[in-house]
């Protein structure tokens, strides 16, 4: 599914700011993997608080499992999020949002 330039929830992207309000709300974590120099960390968060990465169309107040993998570095380099966050998801939805060149220019490309 292709999303329209401007539905682009990453357009005026922070990722500090994302990963912060992430750090804050998930709960239940769980670290379930540590593997070449990387951490694997399960966690739950509240859909509300997914909008900054999903856009505002959300099922409001669902649990959802997320998982985040963390280098050595402590840097995120993808968050996992799993089931259903907006209305048109099934339970098998999987998002993948990966965090390079951290220190760079945020540079958005089209998948």
């Amino acid at each position: 599914m292709e999303t329209p330039s401007e539905d682009n929830p990453f357009l005026n992207i922070n990722p500090i700011n994302i990963l912060s309000d992430i750090y804050l709300e998930i709960k239940n974590t769980e670290i379930i993997e540590y593997k070449n120099e990387q951490y694997k960390i399960k966690a739950k968060i509240n859909s509300n608080n997914l909008t900054s990465l999903v856009g505002e169309i959300i099922i409001f107040n669902s649990d959802v499992d997320i998982e985040l993998l963390i280098n050595s570095n402590g840097f995120v380099k993808k968050i996992y999020i799993f089931g259903k966050v907006q209305p048109k998801d099934s339970i098998q939805t999987i998002r993948e949002i990966k965090f390079n060149n951290w220190n760079k220019k945020l540079i958005w490309i089209e998948p």
